[in-house]
């Protein structure tokens, strides 16, 4: 009995899930800002945790975690939608506005980066208004150093959304680089 009752809630809860309609992908109305973030897993990742979240100037926000559930053959993909202030949207877009590039900026391989290390993990943010659509692919490895700014921006960027069951996973590199 208990088994059914478990089998009935997860059930629920999965179709629950898929009733999360997606963030918009046709064009935006005038005055409408999407900003995606999303962690790109390193190459010795574990579950390989994915996080993407996409934060509208409305003050939806549309969270998509995936894992892999079992022995890397059950991706699975958990999609919610949050509203938080739009006050909350605006501290997380002004936070990231110094680095959205004109069009794409591809700092995620060895060229161009003059320090390149290809085994720690990353970000990918997209910016889509009614007039442009712009992509910072960012490698923590490409020039640590130099970039540390850019990384700690965006890496802190999706607390400023206020939505407290919102952990980003970071790799194991991101976790030591703080301190």
């Amino acid at each position: 009995m208990i088994g059914q009752r478990r089998f009935v809630v997860t059930a629920a809860l999965a179709s629950l899930t898929a009733c999360v309609p997606a963030p918009p992908t046709s064009p935006l109305a005038m005055g409408q800002e999407l900003i995606t973030i999303e962690n790109e897993p390193g190459p010795f990742c574990g579950r390989c945790d994915t996080m993407k979240v996409t934060a509208s100037s409305d003050g939806r926000v549309w969270i998509e975690h995936g894992y892999w559930a079992g022995h890397y053959t059950d991706w699975t993909k958990e999609r919610r939608l949050e509203r938080v202030p739009i006050s909350n949207f605006l501290r997380f877009r002004d936070q990231l506005a110094r680095y959205r590039p004109r069009g794409v900026l591809a700092l995620n391989q060895m060229h161009p980066c003059e320090t390149f290390w290809n085994d720690i993990d990353g970000a990918r943010v997209e910016w889509r208004d009614s007039n442009r659509d712009d992509k910072l692919f960012l490698n923590f490895g490409c020039d640590p150093d130099g970039k540390r700014i850019i990384a700690e921006t965006v890496r802190a960027a999706p607390d400023l959304l206020g939505i407290s069951t919102l952990k980003m996973p970071w790799g194991q590199w991101v976790a030591m680089s703080l301190g």
